[in-house]
């Protein structure tokens, strides 16, 4: 029920089929890098009204996620980052399902407004409800976190990155 901290070092996570799940931000990388491989699920849950993120990184972070899916709780504010990127930190998304059970799916990917360009989230696949990465509504219409090269479906509710 703790956030697991990366710093200084490079990690690799299977997720093996489980459940990662924490009262406040999930992965926070603060330097170093996070791979995170495999199916499971990965829950930021919301404590006292205050949104928290699946992952957070920043600095010099760098942070590859391929797989599992990623869930943020119910909150009482307007919004919450499910993918927060700030500083100088660098989060690529191969794959993964990712679900933003707020009020707001602007926010299910996320810079932080003053490092919009030394921070970056590069997307090369997934599946995103009710978020489109293409047109990110968190830093402006028409924003785009998809690399060139790949295109998004839409079907529903989901944007399939491909």
């Amino acid at each position: 029920d703790k956030t697991l901290k990366v710093t200084n070092k490079e990690i690799t996570l299977n997720l093996n089929g489980k459940k990662i799940s924490s009262a406040s931000d999930v992965f926070e990388v603060a330097s170093g890098a996070l791979t995170i491989i495999g199916d499971g699920v990965v829950h930021a849950a919301t404590s006292n009204g205050t949104p928290y993120c699946a992952v957070w990184a920043y600095n010099d972070a760098v942070v590859n996620i391929y797989g599992g899916t990623y869930k943020i709780g119910y909150p009482t504010g307007d919004y919450n980052d499910l993918i927060y990127a700030k500083g100088n930190a660098v989060i690529n998304i191969y794959g993964g399902t990712f679900h933003n059970s707020g009020r707001e799916n602007a926010f299910v990917l996320n810079v932080k407004d003053q490092n919009r360009s030394t921070a970056a989230i590069n997307v090369y696949g997934g599946s995103y409800e009710k978020f489109n990465p293409a047109n990110n509504l968190s830093e402006g219409a028409n924003t785009n976190f998809v690399v060139e090269g790949k295109t998004v479906e839409q079907n529903d509710d989901w944007y399939i990155v491909k």
